[in-house]
């Protein structure tokens, strides 16, 4: 019997190891970044406080930075697994975001890659702060 409680327990442990390190696709991690910062976005409209977006676009980072006006406060977005954020075309890596205008300047679009450009996935934020995913880069 204790042999089998011990299996037991050494499986679901096995199981949960592999599920913290599997690995997230970029659509998931799109998927999650846009989320996220709808949420931020959200929280923006309903306090009135304006941010600044910081995604550098000097080669892949895990993270993307929001840094809140009118106070220090910063909030942080790190990716899971192996997926790196780039900012794709603009060279600007910050954007500033108006709950006032409802708008950011300037838009912006994430790509999200973990290094098999089969699997790239972007996270596109207009004008108006609008969040969507889609497996190809916007056409300019």
């Amino acid at each position: 019997m204790a042999l089998v409680l011990a299996g037991t327990l050494t499986g679901a442990i096995g199981v949960g190891v592999a599920l913290l390190r599997r690995e997230e696709s970029p659509e998931t991690e799109a998927r999650r970044l846009a989320r996220w910062l709808t949420n931020v976005i959200t929280t923006a409209n309903r306090t009135g406080r304006a941010f600044t977006l910081s995604c550098p676009g000097n080669g892949p980072q895990r993270t993307i930075t929001i840094d809140w006006a009118r106070d220090a406060e910063q909030k942080t977005y790190t990716s899971r697994g192996d997926c790196r954020f780039i900012r794709y075309q603009n060279s600007n890596p910050r954007s500033v975001y108006s709950p006032q205008w409802n708008t950011f300047s300037p838009a912006f679009t994430i790509k999200v890659t973990n290094g098999r450009v089969r699997e790239d996935h972007y996270v596109v934020v207009s004008l108006y702060g609008r969040v969507r995913t889609n497996k190809l880069p916007p056409v300019n």
